[in-house]
């Protein structure tokens, strides 16, 4: 029957334009993901394409929406009058992305690129820019709120590495913590356009995080979960980070990033708190490098390195490409 349906829709076309909705496809889905919202399927029509989402707010209810994608096709009267009824069944509202025959009143109706920009982009913040963000990063990587600061020591710690990496990467990096808070998730996901897609976890421990045998089994279930939800849509993840203020027995790392490997072909990566400080700080004095970085091969290494990170900033400063 699936196969039918794929059919039906890629019949007539020329490969450009299968790849283009492809594309589009995938522009969509990622554009959801990083607004906090699941994916439960993907189902192809003659003209369309239909996507069943939901969004947890903060209190735990569970909002609904069924997304209809059509592409250049404009949806018939009749083919919008069955989308209002498989919402309706679903206790969900109805979003057009594309074009109709008829305007249907109250259902939005948007193009590809309104549906990309209602969704937002990445959210500043000047929190890494700040002089003691390096020094607070470090102590609440300790489990320890600096002066000044009110709050769980964890919750600004997640706060704080949310923004480093928002700064670092300049891309947009969902903190699932405050998206779904009844949900066993890790605390946020990077999705990159340039195909670095990160898992990531942060854990302040006071005396280091004492990585064991089960967060790994928890970890390769948070990375087949995504994958089993979004990889054919974003491609697979680039590797699974863990940020905290020091990590019990350093010399097992390298072990532990094998295991999550074999568990489910995602390596672990760690990265200290003095590190990502590190970092910030050196990219804070040249923000204009952060694109020449690349950032996909600081995050292949087991343990993230300052020291990478400076020698590269040095070696596109010699390159002369970029003033800034």
């Amino acid at each position: 029957m699936m196969n039918t349906k794929k059919s039906n829709m890629r019949g007539g076309r020329s490969a450009r334009e299968i790849a283009r909705a492809d594309a589009e496809k995938s522009r969509i889905v990622s554009t959801l993901i990083g607004s906090g919202f699941q994916l439960e399927n993907v189902s192809s029509k003659p003209s369309h394409l239909v996507l069943r989402v939901y969004r947890t707010d903060e209190f735990g209810i569970r909002w609904r929406y069924v997304l209809a994608y059509s592409g250049t096709n404009k949806l018939s009267t009749p083919a919008v009058s069955g989308l209002r009824k498989v919402a309706s069944n679903d206790g969900a509202a109805l979003v057009i992305i594309g074009s109709t025959e008829v305007t249907p009143g109250e259902i939005p109706v948007l193009a590809l690129d309104e549906f990309v920009g209602r969704m937002g982009g990445s959210i500043p913040s000047f929190l890494p820019l700040e002089t003691d963000y390096a020094a607070h990063l470090s102590l609440l990587g300790l489990n320890k709120v600096p002066t000044g600061l009110t709050g769980r020591a964890d919750d600004l710690f997640e706060a704080y590495v949310h923004a480093g990496l928002q700064f670092l990467l300049q891309t947009k990096v969902i903190r699932y913590g405050q998206d779904r808070l009844f949900e066993v998730v890790p605390d946020g996901l990077v999705l990159s356009g340039d195909s670095l897609r990160l898992l990531y976890d942060c854990k302040a421990y006071a005396e280091g995080y004492p990585l064991s045998r089960d967060a790994i089994r928890q970890f390769a279930d948070y990375v087949r979960s995504f994958h089993g939800r979004y990889e054919r849509y974003v491609g697979r993840l680039h590797a699974f980070l863990v940020i905290s203020g020091k990590f019990k027995s350093e010399g097992t790392l390298e072990e532990r990033s094998r295991e999550l490997y074999s568990e489910c072909q995602v390596p672990l990566v760690f990265m200290d708190a003095d590190t990502m400080g590190s970092i910030v700080s050196l990219m804070a004095r040249a923000p204009a490098f952060r694109q020449s970085i690349d950032w996909k091969s600081v995050f292949s290494a087991t343990i993230v390195s300052a020291t990478a990170v400076k020698n590269e900033l040095e070696a596109r400063r010699k390159d002369g490409v970029i003033r800034p």
